[in-house]
């Protein structure tokens, strides 16, 4: 029997009407600097309610979809404080943490309480040698990527560092990265990976340098059961900067070898691209393209991974002072090496996945913030059994301290 879902309704309800209740009656000079200080530290707490409808939860073929309210609060904190009081520009450090929690009105099974916690660490000494340290952990059952749908927990750490020395119109830097990731019930995916980055600027304009990069890339995974150890190799250059007028972001392309430790599994070869703009349309108007084709590490049957080439678009507009329209739409290609059978058809699986979405803003005041939004996102794939449409509509309110 499906449980009475009416005093989550209540509560979600009480919830919001207590937050304006506290937040109208608070005195302005709480938010004089927009956030709250101890010392020279700054403490911007936060805190949202947001009630969601999915009519395909595990993202399932046609017919087979399981529908569902989802009813998420969060709750974080976000830090910044220099780490020498005299240079603050120079030493800075920043953290932000957050709680979700995760009610589904029917799935019940599937309640869950996700953590992200971001930290890092900026440093610029007077040698013109900077500095950057950062870490990612995250907690969640979110799919990782297109190809998997259903809701496997799992932890994520990435630790990132990158040394850099700029003078003048060159520049260079140095970048190690380690990612973690640790799954509950799907083990054969648990790996580590370590990732060095080199990289050469040259700034031709005042606003805009030319580069190159090289990666260097080592997966680890703790067993051998779905895929095998690999080593990749990537060269890469572009430009960054203001591109044009009114156009500014980071495009690169270039040459990617993947080798695998298991002979029996296909090799990549070949052309990857990297690209994200933001372009000012009009006074009231931003548009962001991004797009990418790289490989992927695939967990589909003997496939030791799949080419994916996407690219997308998302816009916002000012309507009104304080209400914003938000939208956007990406069309991505997975493209499979070898072949497999489904349900007596023999092929190389090649997926195309659309999304699209649409959303409402309203700032109410500086701390409050109301949304509305509908997103929509299908795939279509060689093999029938891998098709999916989902609808997803939810309502959001934030509230910053």
């Amino acid at each position: 029997m499906t449980r009475y879902k009416m005093p989550i309704v209540t509560e979600v309800i009480l919830s919001v009407v207590f937050l304006f209740s506290v937040i109208c009656h608070l005195p302005s000079a709480v938010y004089a600097e927009g956030n709250l200080h101890v010392g020279t530290l700054e403490i911007d707490p936060f805190v949202s309610i947001e009630q969601e409808y999915d009519d395909n939860i595990f993202l399932e073929p046609n017919n087979q979809e399981n529908d569902d309210w989802i009813t998420t609060t969060t709750l974080g904190v976000g830090l910044q404080m220099p780490i020498v009081v005299e240079r603050e520009e120079d030493f800075l450090f920043k953290a932000e943490y957050t709680a979700d929690i995760i009610e589904f009105w029917d799935q019940n099974e599937q309640d869950r309480v996700d953590h992200n916690f971001l930290a890092a660490a900026d440093f610029a000494f007077a040698n013109d040698l900077t500095l950057k340290i950062a870490e990612d952990f995250k907690k969640t059952a979110d799919p990782p990527n297109s190809e998997l749908t259903s809701l496997e927990k799992r932890l994520r750490n990435a630790v990132d560092l990158v040394l850099g020395y700029a003078r003048e119109k060159i520049g260079f830097d140095l970048g190690y990265k380690n990612i973690k990731d640790d799954y509950n019930n799907f083990n054969s995916l648990d790996k580590y990976k370590h990732v060095i980055t080199t990289t050469a600027y040259y700034q031709l304009f005042p606003k805009t340098s030319v580069f190159g990069e090289y990666n260097f890339g080592k997966i680890a995974y703790d067993s051998d059961v779905t895929n095998s150890d690999s080593k990749y190799h990537q060269l890469r250059l572009g430009v960054k900067g203001e591109l044009a007028p009114k156009l500014t972001g980071v495009v690169k392309a270039g040459y990617k070898n993947t080798s695998y430790d298991d002979s029996s599994k296909d090799d990549f070869k070949g052309l990857t691209v990297f690209g994200n703009l933001g372009y000012d349309l009009r006074e009231r108007t931003k548009l962001n393209i991004y797009g990418e084709r790289s490989s992927v590490e695939s967990t589909y049957s003997i496939n030791s991974y799949f080419v994916s080439n996407k690219t997308g678009l998302n816009c916002e507009h000012q309507l009104l002072e304080i209400l914003f329209l938000t939208g956007g739409a990406s069309c991505q290609l997975n493209k499979y090496p070898d072949e497999t059978t489904e349900s007596s058809v023999t092929a190389k699986r090649k997926d195309y996945i659309w999304s699209g979405g649409i959303g409402l803003r309203y700032e109410a005041k500086k701390w409050v913030f109301v949304e509305t939004s509908y997103e929509y996102k299908q795939r279509d794939s060689k093999f029938a059994a891998f098709d999916y449409k989902d609808n997803k509509f939810a309502a959001k309110i934030t509230c910053l301290f």
